[in-house]
């Protein structure tokens, strides 16, 4: 099984037979209805803070019904992208949009695989087991830096004992209730525990472009920010008024993932 990578016009070819494996893996075609699930992988330098890495076994990587180019997104590294990972990756056919899979990796020995080699092998699983074939273009897009206004903060820094969450309101998964409670074009915002260079990876899919953290501020935070889209007040005067930070204009690079094939695939 071969790989094929574009970079500015060479190809550059990478063989499956040389890449880490799992020692044993399961996809499954999920077709149950219903909202998608999630998964992650869990090596030993995992960060505890990663979604659902609490319930995932050491030594391995789970994904419960998770559609079929999010698997993709995961495995490089597009989750934590400049711009939201629905974005970042395009080619996709609709079937890989659409279908869900459960997949299951576990190595030999658990308590030695690092996080990057456990999404080193789920890579491997993606072009063995769904034939993918990608390359990588890099455009200019619109997007913003985060500064620190010139008002002052008007949030605080988080306690030690603070759990670490972001609630989104109105929320896609929240079902009828929160559809109808708010207006499609408000949103409400609460961080506990949050550093900025995660709160800017939120930012940038409600900015319409890339945020970068140039505040030069460390540590976690809590912070709550509201606004409406037709309404007002915008989401860049409410960033100002209520967070005493900005969003400056700026344009930036962005590497998108694009699929040239990707095949169903061979389920156990």
């Amino acid at each position: 099984m071969v790989v094929s990578f574009l970079f500015a016009g060479q190809v550059w070819t990478q063989t499956v037979g040389q890449s880490l494996s799992f020692e044993v893996a399961s996809v499954k075609l999920n077709p149950e209805r219903g909202g998608a699930g999630g998964g992650s992988c869990h090596g030993i330098d995992s960060s505890p803070r990663q979604p659902g890495i609490a319930r995932t076994p050491l030594g391995r990587c789970v994904f419960t019904r998770t559609l079929g180019y999010h698997l993709v997104t995961y495995a490089y590294g597009l989750e934590d992208g400049p711009l939201p990972r629905n974005t970042m990756i395009r080619g996709v056919p609709d079937w890989f949009r659409l279908e869900m899979y459960d997949v299951i990796g576990s190595v030999a020995e658990p308590s030695t695989a690092t996080q990057e080699q456990l999404t080193q092998m789920l890579q491997t699983l993606l072009a063995d087991r769904f034939k993918l074939k990608f390359h990588y273009e890099t455009k200019e897009v619109g997007g913003y830096d985060l500064v620190q206004g010139d008002k002052g903060l008007k949030f605080q820094r988080s306690k030690d004992n603070a759990v670490r969450r972001l609630i989104v309101i109105p929320d896609k998964r929240g079902g009828p209730l929160e559809a109808t409670k708010y207006p499609p074009s408000f949103r409400q915002v609460s961080a506990s525990r949050y550093n900025l260079e995660d709160f800017v990876v939120f930012l940038s899919g409600m900015a319409g472009g890339p945020v970068a953290n140039k505040t030069g501020l460390a540590g976690d935070y809590d912070m709550d920010l509201s606004w409406d889209a037709e309404l007002g007040p915008s989401l860049f005067s409410a960033i100002q008024a209520q967070l005493g930070l900005r969003l400056v204009p700026r344009k930036s690079d962005v590497k998108f993932l694009i699929v040239d094939s990707v095949e169903r695939p061979t389920t156990n």
